[in-house]
């Protein structure tokens, strides 16, 4: 539904006067909505909801759009799940990770649940549509395929009736990543082959649909595929710094004992990362011999490196982006 929602009963009242029975709608609001204390440069999970519960159905003619059968496919299997993760990836590991090329795989026994939403910081990834605030997942293992929430219309009644549809997604090129992002009535989404190598799966192909300007849409589609694959790849070699923020900047102290308590706190992804970035300052530019030195960015990079014991087992290390020939702030 093409339309910014300023609040929970504007998007219900809309969506029933489309047919939508009431207590449909209840059960998505009371799915997708997350109690959390909303920090500081981020939109607030409350406007979230209410995009993903106007766009939980589709007209089943709208499935062969490759965009929204990947939205679908996403929101339609978050709303079966008991509780939805939300995680937040942390303002300065997500900066990083826009400067950074995507992962060539992933693994397949990632850390983060198969399927979540990653909320993004305010001014992150900026569109021609505007600003990008979060990306839903949802990762397609072999054998598994998606059930679709469908409405259809009858044209007598001009009612809708709610149905399923089913997208397979698996088969011969192998596992699939879905991922979806909404931004003032604009879908974003792409599909990402997977194929099993080993204990990891390496990344195919990605489906996308651009529409008007498709070469920058193209990169914009690319640069959110880089962040969610990246955040499914750190979270997994960096399961420690999957951590709750109780404290620090974006927090206040509450008095009401029974909102504290009501609310969690968001559960984000590389709180204690340190950017290299943070730490750069440009110079003289000059070299320990005299000789100019010429400062220049580097993007980052993920690399497989060994370790263990006789370095026989493998894991992706993320190379930050540097600025190259810069001074290093004590």
């Amino acid at each position: 539904m093409d339309k910014i929602f300023t609040s929970d009963r504007e998007t219900k009242r809309l969506l029933m006067q489309v047919g939508m029975p009431e207590d449909v709608v209840d059960n998505l609001f009371k799915t997708f909505r997350k109690l959390v204390t909303n920090p500081k440069g981020y939109v607030a999970t409350a406007n979230i909801t209410r995009q993903l519960v106007a766009n939980c159905f589709t007209h089943e003619h709208l499935l062969n759009n490759t965009v929204d059968k990947a939205k679908m496919a996403v929101l339609g299997n978050l709303v079966k799940m008991p509780h939805i993760p939300w995680y937040w990836l942390a303002e300065e590991l997500a900066s990083d990770l826009v400067k950074t090329d995507p992962p060539e795989s992933i693994p397949q026994d990632i850390i983060l649940p198969d399927a979540g939403i990653i909320m993004l910081p305010k001014n992150l990834i900026s569109t021609s549509t505007g600003e990008i605030n979060f990306l839903a997942y949802k990762l397609f293992r072999q054998g598994e395929n998606s059930v679709i929430p469908t409405v259809s219309r009858d044209m007598n009644t001009n009612k809708l009736t709610k149905g399923t549809g089913e997208t397979k997604f698996v088969g011969e090129a192998g596992e699939r990543l879905c991922w979806t992002s909404l931004q003032e009535g604009y879908t974003y989404g792409g599909i990402v082959g997977l194929i099993p190598h080993e204990n990891e799966y390496r990344i195919h192909h990605l489906e996308a649909v651009v529409m008007a300007d498709a070469e920058l849409e193209r990169k914009e589609v690319n640069l959110m595929t880089a962040v969610i694959l990246s955040s499914l790849v750190y979270a997994s070699q960096n399961e420690s710094d999957i951590v709750h923020a109780t404290s620090g900047s974006g927090f206040g102290n509450s008095k009401d004992n029974n909102r504290q308590s009501k609310y969690s706190q968001p559960l984000f992804i590389g709180k204690d990362y340190k950017s290299p970035l943070r730490s750069a300052s440009i110079g003289s530019g000059k070299s320990g011999k005299g000789t100019s030195k010429r400062i220049h960015f580097r993007r980052g990079h993920w690399r497989r490196i060994a370790y263990g014991e006789g370095r026989t087992k493998r894991r992706w290390q993320l190379f930050a982006p540097q600025l190259i020939g810069a001074n290093k702030q004590k």
